[in-house]
């Protein structure tokens, strides 16, 4: 037997005429199935490529504080203070309210600034940032 004769003796397909042709309901139903498929592949992959902020140490702040400006300190020191939840130190205050004072001390700073690191939640250390 020929392939041929196996094909003629072939019993003929019992669906009907339109469905065994590809319509633009198929088409349609097709490119939403895949929009869905997509949609989910997306959200099970979104967290492995979510950017991830490597948390500042005391130390990283202390040398952003001291790359800015002389007259943007006590006011970047003053905002990180109380991101960390700590009350900034007499020398930033009297720095911010009277302007003549004299300027801040870094060693001090970073003492104080190491000290509210160390007594901050960990939700206050990741929002801190100069």
């Amino acid at each position: 037997m020929t392939t041929e004769e196996v094909v003629a003796a072939l019993h003929p397909p019992r669906l009907p005429v339109g469905t065994a042709a590809l319509g633009p309901g198929a088409l349609v139903a097709a490119f939403g199935l895949g929009l869905l498929i997509a949609l989910v592949l997306f959200t099970l992959a979104r967290p492995a490529f979510r950017a991830r902020r490597k948390v500042a140490g005391p130390s990283d702040l202390i040398a952003g504080l001291a790359a800015l400006p002389p007259e943007a300190r006590p006011l970047a020191a003053a905002r990180l203070f109380t991101r960390l939840g700590a009350a900034p130190p007499e020398s930033v205050t009297a720095r911010l309210y009277r302007p003549g004072s004299p300027p801040l001390d870094a060693a001090a700073l970073g003492d104080a600034l190491r000290a509210a690191w160390a007594a901050a939640a960990p939700e206050a250390r990741r929002g801190a940032r100069v």
